[in-house]
């Protein structure tokens, strides 16, 4: 009885879209909390946030996430990154496992709710829906980052893949590298900003041969270049409030000086926008926020 009125009250406040007195209204109520958490998760990925403590406790029906504790925004590509000390022995909560957590999660709330249902089938459902939608969103995630209509077929697939890849085998900054792609002249120059460190020769000229198969990729589409560039600065920001701006923000604040909070906080009101004047926040990881506590990684307690 208690979890039947505390589902009605949820989906009469916060999913007001669905009649409570329909017979199908939980079924859709799960369906709607798997597609919003999906989203979430393809969301995460676009921009390399990684929570770092994705208990089931602290995420929401409503598909957002709560309890801001350990997280932080990938510098170096790397999908087995976390920021959470604690996490670190298993890494369960990297950045690349949250799509799969996500799920994991939902499975545990399918068994809590189970007793408004009379079959599991409408929960099974959900959580079928929750994998048709994050497909969808990654895919369609993808492709704004790279600039097409949308990723189609095995080749498409094959150009994410091989960019995941490339992008692991050099440490290169996400942020930097993915911004870099919608440069109009010389896309390799740009994108190699945001290399940690001189990449093996080899590796530059894989990835220049995966930059022309994107560009050939690119004319398929017959996109004008400028709605291109549009489309990509859309999906990849530009600034992202990362770990070590925020140490250095910390630390000036409790000097008294505000001056770096509230650049960053100007600069993150407007992302993706190209304002010249963030441009001293659109940079790489220094090597001394590499492993400085409270810059690289955090703990639950920090």
């Amino acid at each position: 009885i208690t979890l039947k009125k505390l589902a009605d009250w949820t989906i009469s406040h916060h999913f007001k879209k669905i009649d409570v007195t329909s017979p199908t209204a939980y079924a859709d109520w799960f369906k709607e909390i798997c597609e919003s958490t999906a989203r979430l998760m393809a969301e995460w990925l676009r921009v390399g946030f990684v929570h770092g403590v994705m208990n089931t406790d602290n995420m929401s029906v409503l598909g957002l996430t709560i309890d801001y504790g350990p997280y932080g925004f990938l510098d170096s590509y790397d999908t087995s990154w976390t920021p959470n000390t604690t996490d670190l022995p298993g890494r369960r909560y990297c950045y690349g496992q949250q799509p799969s957590v996500g799920l994991w999660n939902m499975e545990r709330l399918s068994h809590a709710l189970g007793p408004l249902f009379t079959t599991p089938e409408p929960l099974n459902a959900g959580l079928e829906a929750f994998a048709r939608t994050y497909e969808t969103s990654f895919l369609k995630m993808m492709a704004g980052k790279l600039g097409l209509r949308k990723i189609d077929g095995p080749e498409d697939l094959k150009l994410v893949s091989d960019l995941d890849k490339l992008l692991q085998d050099a440490e290169t900054d996400m942020t930097i590298f993915f911004r870099g792609l919608s440069a109009d002249q010389d896309a390799f120059a740009s994108v190699s900003r945001g290399f940690y460190g001189t990449p093996a020769e080899a590796h530059c000229e894989q990835l220049k041969q995966w930059l022309v198969r994107l560009q050939a990729r690119v004319t398929t589409d017959q996109m004008h270049p400028h709605d291109r560039r549009n489309l990509m600065n859309q999906m990849n920001p530009k600034i992202i409030p990362r770990n070590y701006l925020l140490y250095k923000v910390i630390e000036d604040v409790e000097k008294g000086d505000l001056s770096s909070f509230e650049n960053l906080y100007a600069a993150l009101r407007t992302p993706y926008d190209d304002n010249p004047k963030f441009d001293s926040l659109d940079v790489k990881r220094p090597d001394w926020a590499r492993e400085t506590p409270g810059s690289s990684t955090l703990s639950c307690s920090s």
